[in-house]
């Protein structure tokens, strides 16, 4: 369907965009823009790069306007996060699990035998290479990335 091809066209950032070159040969926008946050990223990463220039600008306005929209609504949908590399130490990873598993930070010293302060290294280690601030953020981010799953 059009959708998938849009997706499969623009997450690779194909130069042809066919299936955008589709949608507005139809004047597609609500379609597109109920894919909310995916399709506003993707939209706004293109249009930086100048591969949106060949498109009318009110046409693409409309889109993002309305995927922004879409987006607000259904905030976590469909939410295009580019595939990162995060290189975590094997001790970083099984702290990310357990703080995912919403384990205390007692618990997680407990269960993987370190200190307190040992932890807190850790956390800011991973704080760092997932660029988040706080342990929600973390938590919030590693599952939107497929790094740990719910009930790990």
């Amino acid at each position: 369907d059009l959708i998938s091809v849009f997706f499969k066209q623009t997450v690779t950032k194909n130069v042809d965009q066919y299936s955008l070159r589709k949608a507005y040969e139809y004047k597609f926008i609500r379609v597109i823009s109920l894919e909310g946050m995916a399709i506003y990223s993707l939209l706004n990463i293109l249009k930086q790069d100048g591969k949106l220039d060949e498109f009318d600008s009110e046409y693409i306005y409309k889109i993002i306007d309305e995927s922004g929209r879409i987006a607000s609504i259904y905030p976590d949908y469909l939410k295009y996060i580019p595939k990162e590399t995060v290189n975590f130490t094997k001790r970083e990873a099984q702290v990310l699990a357990l703080l995912c598993s919403g384990m205390s930070m007692e618990e997680i010293c407990e269960k993987l035998g370190i200190t307190y302060a040992g932890l807190k290294k850790h956390n800011r280690n991973i704080y760092r290479k997932l660029e988040v601030k706080d342990r929600a953020d973390a938590e919030r981010k590693a599952l939107q990335m497929g790094l740990v799953h719910v009930g790990q």
